[in-house]
């Protein structure tokens, strides 16, 4: 990148405005610049903390370093193209009430933060973002020109990972039998009970390699092999949170709100002929189109909440990535005033998907029985302009946490009355297989 691209000036309009009060700057400049992921190839390594996060289906995408601490009461900003700006990066916990974080590690909390340096991708056009805290005029150019320089840092990193071919030394799936006994237990306690539908269980996979793990190469893996999804990396301190997810939580446009329901689930098949068998069956098999149903129901009661209206007469499709297919439906519709972003997230997450019906209860029944720690799996991530309380945040399934040679992968399967513990589990194994394959794991198709 041309070095006199990134020497930005001081802008007149920010010289001209009155500053007596610890403010916000989040200031956008285009930029002539390679890729981001090029960018983010390039940077990562330098970086123990950072932020990424890809949309595929709109080619945008976003890449945060640094982290804004301190305090402001007031934000002046020009930011106009969506993940540029005052934006806020955040990966919750899926429960926020358990202590269970084990084997997290330096990830063991939400993360949630405003970055310093915001660089910003959308169909092909590339954007970075200042972000400064100052308390007046001559604190803005002595503290402009700080982080210049740190900008300069940015773009003349030469990359620092050594990208080499790893092996998988072994595979384990972590307390099986345990985990199928709590499938059968799951079951009776739906069956039994009055008012429980559904309850969502995961489980872990672990996966151990000859080498340090480059997450760079996982990520340019899974955007190579699971195109049509969101694309993450969230990392502290040499542990990463990565995945590649098909599920939104909620969109948040200044008009709408937006989220999606993905229940139901089969694998892909070897051919064409094949696929469309396996498609048919998910459309008309019983257990998978009552746990549809049941997501998609309490997802139209909480939308209704939070909208004047919901669009209707939308059919159920197909969503197929290349291991596998779910039943799909989109649910949208005109956001209701003075109800926030932060509002919406609060009522849809943990979404049936990925807890269970009711929600509440079924959370705290995963809480007292599962062996694992979720942590971040299954949590809200994405991105908030502040500013506007727009966004978008996902659901962080067909992930797993990595440190060193050491990944754990999770996945999850829904529970109903008619599930089949063994059946449940060759679910599960299906789901594994997008982040096996990214860490290089030969699957025989």
């Amino acid at each position: 990148m041309n070095k006199d691209l990134i020497n930005f000036k001081l802008p007149e309009e920010l010289k001209n405005k009155k500053i007596g009060e610890p403010t916000l700057i989040s200031w956008v400049f285009p930029i002539e610049a390679s890729s981001l992921i090029s960018d983010y190839e390039r940077t990562s390594g330098y970086y123990n903390e950072h932020f990424y996060f890809e949309k595929a289906v709109d080619q945008s995408s976003i890449y945060g370093i640094g982290e804004i601490v301190e305090t402001f009461s007031s934000i002046l900003t020009n930011a106009t193209v969506a993940m540029t700006g005052p934006v806020e990066l955040s990966s919750g916990l899926f429960d926020e009430k358990t202590n269970n974080t084990a084997n997290w590690g330096n990830l063991d909390q939400s993360v949630s933060y405003l970055p310093k340096i915001i660089r910003t991708e959308k169909h092909l056009k590339q954007w970075v973002t200042i972000n400064i805290v100052v308390k007046s005029n001559d604190d803005l150019r002595d503290v402009w020109v700080e982080n210049m320089k740190e900008l300069n840092v940015f773009f003349e990193i030469e990359n620092t990972v050594n990208s080499l071919p790893t092996n998988i030394l072994m595979k384990e799936e972590l307390k099986v039998s345990e985990w199928l006994k709590t499938v059968s237990d799951c079951v009776a306690h739906l069956k039994e009970s009055e008012t429980l539908d559904k309850i969502v269980l995961a489980r872990q996979l672990k996966v151990t390699t000859e080498k340090n793990i480059q997450p760079i190469d996982v990520l340019k893996k899974l955007r190579r092999e699971q195109p049509d999804t969101y694309r993450f990396v969230v990392a502290k301190n040499q542990t990463y949170f990565i995945g590649a997810t098909p599920e939104r939580l909620l969109q948040a446009t200044k008009e709408e709100f937006a989220t999606v329901c993905v229940a139901g689930s089969i694998k892909r098949g070897k051919n064409a002929e094949e696929d469309f068998k396996l498609g048919t069956e998910l459309l008309n098999d019983q257990k998978n189109v009552m746990e549809h149903h049941y997501v998609v129901k309490w997802l139209q009661e909480e939308m209704s909440q939070l909208t004047t209206s919901l669009e209707d007469n939308i059919p159920v499709s197909l969503l197929k990535n290349r291991d596998i297919q779910h039943l799909f439906l989109p649910i949208r519709g005109q956001r209701k005033s003075g109800i926030s972003f932060l509002d919406g997230i609060k009522e849809l997450h943990p979404s049936p998907a990925l807890g269970g019906l009711p929600k509440e209860e079924a959370t705290k029944w995963i809480r007292e029985h599962e062996y694992y720690a979720r942590g971040l799996y299954g949590g809200p991530l994405g991105w908030r302009n502040i500013v506007e309380d727009t966004g978008e945040m996902v659901v962080g399934i067909r992930s797993g946490i990595i440190t060193g040679n050491t990944a754990i992968l999770y996945a999850g399967c829904g529970i109903v009355e008619a599930s089949i513990p063994e059946l449940e589990r060759e679910e599960t194994k299906v789901k594994f297989q997008p982040m096996l394959r990214a860490l290089g794991d030969e699957i025989n198709e």
